[in-house]
């Protein structure tokens, strides 16, 4: 696809919207994200559906270096993130 049919946005609202009267072709998201943004428009979710999934990735929680140890510990991450600066503040916490 040439360049100069892509267009970037600042909103995934704005993609939203012009999805519906047919100004985009595909909106590429995942799927919880898409329906909560869908739903926070005021729209229904069941009136869109996935045609085609691009690529799974794992999906990774990002804490504020300011949140309780004790709410880190909770979550129990099943991994070890590869951010050298996470992974001492988890290795810390003891998870």
């Amino acid at each position: 696809m040439p360049k100069e049919n892509l267009e970037s946005v600042s909103s995934t609202a704005t993609n939203i919207l012009k999805l519906i009267p047919g100004r985009i072709d595909l909106w590429a998201y995942g799927e919880n994200v898409a329906a909560w943004e869908i739903k926070s428009l005021g729209l229904d979710p069941d009136d869109y559906i996935t045609v085609f999934v691009l690529n799974e990735k794992e999906l990774h929680y990002a804490f504020h270096n300011e949140k309780e140890d004790s709410l880190i510990r909770n979550f129990r991450l099943p991994s070890i993130p590869l951010n050298p600066r996470a992974f001492t503040r988890l290795s810390w916490i003891g998870i």
